[in-house]
């Protein structure tokens, strides 16, 4: 019995093994997902933040901003940086709040989950694209390798259930 076993094993680990995905099924797997919104690079939010100890310190600089000075003297006087591009629910609450607001908008003060301060102006977005299919290819082909072992698997087990002619009652294990 227990040769058996590693013959069956063995087999099922062949048959898996041998499993091949085509370039062109890649690419139709490709433009199938970028046609229902897979494969796509997120909205995203680029903006600059200014980041405060103090809420004190929050509002003088809130302060200047509306004033005569203007975020630009600000994100210079207080060391503030554009950060990357963040998607849409990226960025913690700093992030949520990016993108309630239009280009060129300052926000109000906004607390921290780390007990710090930051105003933040949206510097533009960046629309949803898709990714190209060099950056995604590798995962569209490990995903359709996967669909096809699991195939194989099952194909394999039925052809097993039928040769042996073995009968499951699927009531008594609850399917």
């Amino acid at each position: 019995e227990n040769k058996k076993n590693i013959l069956h094993n063995e087999h099922l680990g062949a048959l898996l093994s041998s499993v091949f995905v085509d370039s062109a099924e890649v690419v139709d797997q490709y433009n199938q997902g970028i046609y229902i919104g897979d494969y796509l690079n997120p909205l995203r939010v680029v903006f600059s933040e200014i980041r405060f100890s103090s809420f004190i310190e929050a509002e003088r600089a809130l302060v200047e901003i509306n004033g005569v000075e203007g975020f630009d003297f600000a994100l210079k006087a207080f060391n503030g940086k554009t950060k990357e591009p963040v998607s849409v629910g990226g960025g913690g609450l700093v992030g949520e709040a990016a993108f309630l607001l239009l280009p060129g908008e300052v926000s109000h003060i906004i607390k921290t989950p780390s007990g710090g301060f930051s105003i933040i102006r949206v510097e533009k977005f960046l629309d949803a694209t898709p990714f190209s299919l060099a950056v995604v290819y590798k995962q569209i082909e490990r995903k359709l390798i996967k669909n096809k072992q699991e195939k194989t698997k099952v194909s394999f087990l039925s052809t097993i259930i039928k040769r042996r002619n073995i009968k499951i009652d699927y009531g008594l294990i609850g399917l």
